[in-house]
């Protein structure tokens, strides 16, 4: 999986439960991306693998 896999399926989810879904590619650090999904943030690297999209659907309090 990578980011942009990633990022559409945050996307999706937050279409379906009907929550905010913004995506700051400004104000990260380098090629950070910041997302927002409802009340939740959390920083989204460039480099994903299996481990660290799990980690950030935990941080997001979507279930795996």
């Amino acid at each position: 999986m990578n980011r942009d896999q990633l990022i559409r399926e945050l996307r999706h989810y937050a279409r379906k439960h009907d929550l905010l879904f913004e995506l700051d590619k400004t104000k990260g650090k380098g090629s950070h991306y910041i997302l927002t999904l409802g009340d939740k943030t959390t920083t989204v690297q460039s480099d994903i693998n299996e481990q660290r999209a799990k980690r950030i659907k935990i941080q997001l309090g979507i279930p795996i």
